[in-house]
């Protein structure tokens, strides 16, 4: 797999999946959703940008969090 770390290397679908710990068909899913990092073309192939990954991930973090609420009164 290429080093994530790496921001000018562009990341394969199945790299991708990886980061996120699903299978590339699950990813695939997530694409035709519109649940998945947005991807560039180059050609006939969908890459994607390492940073716009990590980005995209803590969004889903931040929002995924609970809010907790005090309940004493």
């Amino acid at each position: 797999m290429t080093n994530p770390t790496n921001d000018l290397a562009l990341l394969t679908a199945k790299e991708v999946a990886e980061l996120l710990r699903v299978s590339p068909r699950r990813f695939e899913q997530m694409i035709q959703e519109g649940a998945a990092p947005e991807h560039i073309r180059i050609g006939r192939l969908r890459r994607w940008q390492p940073q716009s990954v990590r980005n995209w991930l803590k969004t889903k973090l931040v929002a995924a969090k609970p809010t907790r609420t005090n309940a004493k009164s």
